[in-house]
């Protein structure tokens, strides 16, 4: 099965909190919530008033993976290693040298979400919607326009500019 959920770090064992089993907070958790609250209201709500998208850690709204992409590409270049996260050692295709899977401090820090979007794994192709759902929010809207609207949203809270200079 599926589920509806939009969430970000943490989502690794070594961050849970026990005995409750919910997870400590990212060092940016108060930026991580309030770009996700931007998304969740673009992706608007369900026919019932709920959000469309439920929000959290991936800890506490889906389950705690240790491995996970969203927190290695989060923390990868500062979290210790080899735990949580393991130091990579490809072999496959003739493997590459070691030193090349060590970061430095300030080289990945990205801020992931994991979004998905229905409670089936493969959603009727009735429910994707079209292009005249973009710009509006209603819970009729289907998957792509919702998920283009969140999207669109997290693009522009980044501000991407283009500077010429002569």
């Amino acid at each position: 099965g599926g589920m509806r959920i939009l969430s970000y770090e943490w989502g690794s064992n070594d961050h849970v909190k026990r005995p409750q089993g919910t997870s400590t907070e990212a060092p940016d958790d108060k930026a991580q919530v309030a770009i996700a609250k931007k998304m969740q209201a673009a992706a608007g709500k369900d026919a019932g008033g709920s959000w469309w998208y439920p929000m959290g850690t991936m800890t506490d709204t889906v389950y705690p993976v240790d491995g996970g992409m969203e927190d290695w590409s989060y923390a990868a270049s500062w979290e210790p290693s080899p735990n949580p996260i393991s130091v990579c050692k490809p072999t496959t295709y003739g493997g590459y040298p070691e030193e090349r899977t060590k970061y430095p401090s300030e080289a990945i820090r990205s801020i992931v979400y994991l979004v998905e979007m229905d409670d089936l794994k493969g959603p009727p192709e009735s429910t994707l919607g079209d292009s005249s759902e973009v710009h509006s929010i209603s819970p009729r809207d289907g998957h792509i326009s919702r998920n283009m609207r969140m999207s669109l949203t997290a693009v522009e809270m980044i501000e991407p500019d283009i500077l010429f200079t002569a």
